[in-house]
């Protein structure tokens, strides 16, 4: 069996089939190259969805994680506040018992006062009753020293009636016999004389006596005063230290009360705090059982995302596979190689790097450079395209529109943004689906940093490539 060779196969198609199947195979290669961009934009998004879901995955499970101790804990604090709950009961009901026992006391410390203030009265009675009796003990010492003071004369004068009747002896004797009578009498004088004497001393010491028994009670009513006097003082004080004592007392049946009313009050907010914190509890299980839901979720996300990148694989060698076939049938299509006029495409580059440096393309202004780059692409022939691009990737402005959504991937955009001048080999162009050439040269803004790139595809029909 003979086959034909390739150039006689293709002196076999005339020339309007020629021209369409070429047109075909450049717009086939157009697509193929458009669905591998594609598909490297969907490998990208794929990449930062799978960080993005692993970040979720990790953050999730850290949120879990974090519930789970976060219900520890707050289960913890439910039960610390049961516990503050039942000792604020306990300390209200040891609070309201002290403040009986306080005004137990104080009631007894009043009937104590009222006591003591009873006592205190019958000792000023005594004391009053104890210096009538040292008045009347004091009449009596002075009595009986007035009585003493009598006692004495009649010493005094029961010693001159002795002495008159030893006088009168004495002259009776001398009278003799005429004296007789007057002897008589002076004897009888000294009887009365010695019963007189004996009579004195017999009083003196009943009189010594009672002087020595009214000194004795003066002296007994006089401690008894002082006695009396310092049990008064004492019983004053004891007034004044147990009314002072009052005071305390009052102050802790203040305090008590008040105390009372803060631990109930702190009892029904721990109450209120437990029922708070077992509603959080409640609503910390659900965002729990929440959180394990979408951690299968995004477990079952995961394997997704891997499975959409086994595909974007296969879609990439896919388009490689298409790509390659295209170009191979473009090049067994084409007649002849193309050269280029060097000096044209310098002549490109020099009016791109030009245009990049007006101010209306450094502004990086979109309706700007519609208007400059529309106008630039009327005024150059030798340009079939032109587009501007911001750092993202994404276009400022196309003319005609820009077949793509972004040009990170592309290598005249990573060139550009890296500060280089970019020139392709020659290549079918997403927006014309001829051959052509790009050219890319960065944009510089005002402070000398790099704020976009400019691009364009130069027409190779007959400018400035020439087949030989």
């Amino acid at each position: 069996m003979w086959k034909k060779s390739r150039r006689a196969q293709k002196e076999n198609l005339d020339p309007d089939r020629s021209e369409k199947l070429q047109s075909f195979v450049y717009a086939s290669r157009v697509a193929a190259d458009r669905l591998a961009a594609v598909v490297r934009q969907v490998d990208a998004c794929t990449d930062d969805l799978h960080r993005i879901a692993e970040n979720t995955l990790r953050l999730q499970a850290a949120m879990y994680s974090q519930g789970q101790h976060a219900l520890a804990e707050l289960q913890e604090t439910a039960a610390s506040t049961r516990e503050v709950s039942a000792a604020a009961d306990s300390i209200t009901t040891s609070v309201d018992h002290i403040r009986q026992q306080s005004d137990t006391a104080h009631q007894l410390l009043q009937e104590v006062v009222s006591s003591l203030s009873l006592t205190e009265r019958a000792m000023e009675d005594v004391k009053a009753k104890v210096r009538e009796i040292r008045a009347h003990v004091q009449d009596f010492v002075r009595q009986s020293e007035q009585i003493q003071e009598i006692h004495h004369i009649i010493q005094k004068t029961v010693s001159q009636t002795t002495l008159l009747a030893l006088n009168a002896g004495i002259e009776a004797a001398r009278a003799a016999d005429q004296g007789k009578g007057f002897a008589v009498v002076a004897a009888e004088i000294r009887k009365l004389a010695e019963q007189g004497r004996t009579a004195v001393a017999r009083s003196s010491d009943i009189l010594d006596q009672l002087r020595k028994d009214m000194q004795a009670m003066l002296q007994a009513a006089n401690s008894g005063e002082t006695a009396v006097n310092n049990g008064v003082d004492q019983v004053t004080a004891v007034i004044k230290r147990i009314g002072a004592l009052a005071d305390p007392f009052s102050q802790v049946n203040h305090w008590a009360v008040a105390t009372s009313e803060a631990s109930r009050r702190q009892s029904a907010l721990t109450t209120q705090t437990d029922h708070k914190t077992a509603q959080a509890a409640s609503a910390i299980e659900a965002v729990i059982a929440d959180v394990g839901s979408v951690l299968k979720d995004m477990n079952q996300q995961g394997r997704h995302i891997e499975a959409l990148r086994t595909l974007g694989n296969h879609l990439q060698e896919t388009s490689e596979n298409l790509i390659r076939a295209f170009d191979a049938i473009a090049g067994w299509m084409q007649n002849d190689p193309l050269t280029i006029d060097t000096h044209r495409l310098n002549a490109c580059r020099e009016l791109l790097i030009n245009l990049s440096q007006e101010p209306e393309i450094k502004g990086m202004r979109p309706e700007s450079h519609r208007r400059r780059l529309q106008t630039f692409l009327r005024q150059q022939p030798d340009f079939e395209a032109i587009w501007s691009n911001s750092p993202d990737g994404s276009f400022v402005f196309s003319e005609p529109p820009a077949g793509l959504v972004n040009a990170k991937e592309r290598q005249w955009w990573i060139q550009a943004m890296g500060g280089n001048v970019y020139i392709s080999e020659p290549y079918v162009s997403a927006i014309s689906h001829r051959p052509t050439i790009t050219i890319a040269v960065p944009i510089y803004g005002e402070l000398g940093n790099i704020v976009g790139c400019l691009g364009a595809d130069l027409d190779l029909r007959g400018k400035p490539a020439t087949r030989q």
